[in-house]
């Protein structure tokens, strides 16, 4: 089997392309769906967010081609735009790449703001949608959990989210840098979700009036009861924008909910600066230049966080050492799903002796009472179940090594496993997992992994 990855980000492919290429709330049950219908896809997870849409694949080796070229084909269909316009921009990773950069996506290291904790959620939530839907199995399932588990620790670990330096954050500081003093700006907030919510929370403490303005008015009454504000539609975002200092997009809208005209026509009767910060993807807020209105995107915001990207940038390194020793632990769970298919085989073989062997004795005895019976079943199973514990206790130990392999086939062949026809022999290749070609982890991963160990040994133990 192999893994792969095919997706843009705010590295590869600039806001105006990103914002055509994501998927609303509602696509996401079609899209998964449509996805692992591909003929070439065993299991599918699909991260989008506003600066990234990937999509997490499980193939045969031997269609891992077909199986990128497929997802592609699948991409311009739902952006709705042929490949050339957004090939270039696309990364594609495979097995040891793959793993390494959904590691890097979980604890934050890929992200625009380098050790942000959003995507950590926003990480879980795809795979728990895609788990929810059945499109992600046993092999996608464990890398996700353990890329999950992975990242909750490093961040705890080494406190990398501590210095607050997230998108929303970052449009706090830019605000700053514009107004000496936000006590009492008026701060019109589009959206009512994660992002808005930490947008207020992040003004609420710089002492702005805020209004938040969503589509469900409910949600905005929650979150304004939360910092202290007002709440609005997105119906009154016209009348709102007449006494905004301050505009800031976090919706998920299709369209743009504030137009150039709109800015224009407000504008033209203001004397005063109006800031557009739009955090959106696709964009809340259309483009637009003219005095006295300052515009940012998503874009601008990478620029304006990097000075406040210097210490986490140095924790990053070193978390960074930490994935080889994941893709290591990783790769020998891979291993040892070769030993499942013997150890549930080994298991039914017991299981059917013991059923045999009471049905012979019963049709022996045929005056054996009920409570005789069942003393006999019960020392009969123990019998069979000591028996079998070493074998089995030596299989899960040596799974995953060269002695490991060995012992498998000795056990087949001591024990009778294999199957006896070739439906048996069909399933028992399903079960068992190919990966005798699947890459190992290179020779650097397993180096680096070595140092690490040698270099901390008796020093630092990791949580």
């Amino acid at each position: 089997m192999h893994i792969v990855v095919v997706g843009l980000n705010d590295k590869t492919a600039p806001v105006a392309l990103r914002e055509r290429c994501t998927f609303l709330p509602h696509q996401l049950d079609e899209a998964l769906v449509t996805l692992k219908e591909l003929s070439s896809v065993v299991e599918a997870v699909l991260l989008t967010t506003c600066n990234r849409t990937e999509v997490y694949l499980l193939t045969d080796r031997a269609k891992t081609k077909s199986a990128i070229e497929l997802s592609m084909q699948w991409m311009s269909r739902w952006f709705g735009m042929p490949e050339e316009r957004f090939k270039n921009h696309l990364y594609i990773y495979e097995d040891e790449q793959a793993e390494r950069h959904l590691f890097r996506v979980a604890a934050g290291l890929d992200s625009m703001i380098t050790g942000e904790t959003q995507i950590l959620g926003q990480v879980k939530d795809a795979w728990e949608f895609a788990r929810a839907h059945k499109t992600s199995g046993k092999i996608l399932n464990n890398l996700f959990k353990q890329a999950i588990t992975f990242a909750k620790r490093v961040h705890h670990a080494y406190g990398l989210n501590d210095a607050p330096v997230s998108v929303a954050y970052a449009a706090s500081v830019l605000t700053k840098k514009l107004f000496e003093d936000l006590k009492g700006k008026q701060v019109l907030i589009l959206g009512a979700g994660e992002t808005g919510t930490l947008v207020a929370q992040h003004f609420q403490s710089l002492g702005a009036s805020l209004t938040i303005a969503n589509r469900t008015l409910e949600h905005a009454r929650r979150l304004a009861g939360e910092v202290g504000g007002r709440y609005r539609t997105l119906d009154d975002i016209p009348e709102l924008l007449d006494e905004a200092d301050i505009v800031i997009g976090t919706t998920s809208s299709p369209k743009p909910l504030v137009t150039a005209s709109m800015v224009r026509t407000q504008a033209a009767r203001r004397s005063r600066p109006l800031v557009l910060l739009d955090l959106a993807l696709p964009r809340d807020i259309e483009p637009v230049s003219m005095e006295m209105v300052y515009a940012y995107d998503l874009d601008d915001f990478k620029k304006i966080v990097d000075d406040h990207l210097t210490a986490r940038k140095k924790l990053a390194e070193v978390i960074e050492t930490r994935i080889d020793e994941e893709i290591i632990a990783f790769l020998e769970w891979l291993e040892t799903l070769k030993v499942v298919p013997v150890l549930a085989a080994l298991q039914e073989k017991g299981q059917s002796l013991k059923e045999r062997s009471m049905r012979s004795l019963e049709n022996k005895l045929p005056d054996l009472d009920e409570r005789s019976r069942r003393l006999i079943e019960k020392y009969m199973k123990n019998l069979v179940n000591q028996l079998l514990q070493d074998p089995i206790i030596k299989l899960k130990e040596t799974a995953g090594t060269r002695d490991g392999e060995m012992l498998v086939r000795a056990t087949e062949m001591l024990f009778n496993l294999a199957p006896d026809d070739s439906e048996q022999e069909e399933e028992a290749n399903k079960e068992r997992v190919s990966y005798e070609h699947r890459q190992r982890p290179s020779e650097e991963t397993v180096k680096k992994a070595a140092e690490r160990v040698r270099d901390h040994a008796g020093v630092v133990t990791f949580i």
